[in-house]
């Protein structure tokens, strides 16, 4: 796939409250293949919207598919952001009932350590 199509250098667009391409991929997209595609193209995995939230705060809270989460781990996100409320993508992650007892949940605990 030629990633360039999608960003070709330049910054992707964000709406007035910061939410990015990225940033709405990893609450509402459950191909991962789609976050990947977004960073290979130059996105920021660790953009923040407006109110500090990451992608991966963003996925962790909302996205259905936890391999949502382990790819924006293997793209090298950073765990222990903090958005502006003081919570990590952990905090969102122990509230979300699809996380119970799944892998993506264990490597998120370990990357926040």
């Amino acid at each position: 796939m030629n990633y360039n199509i999608i960003l070709h250098n330049h910054s992707l667009p964000r709406s007035d409250y910061g939410w990015s391409p990225l940033i709405l991929a990893a609450g509402g997209n459950t191909n991962p293949e789609v976050i990947s595609a977004l960073v290979m193209a130059g996105a920021d995995v660790n953009e923040k919207n407006n109110n500090g939230l990451t992608p991966l705060m963003l996925a962790a809270r909302i996205n259905p598919n936890l391999e949502v989460i382990t790819t924006l781990l293997n793209h090298g996100t950073a765990p222990k952001v903090k958005d502006d409320s003081g919570k990590m993508a952990i905090d969102y992650a122990r509230e979300n009932e699809n996380l119970k007892n799944a892998e993506a949940l264990r490597r998120l605990e370990e990357a926040s350590k």
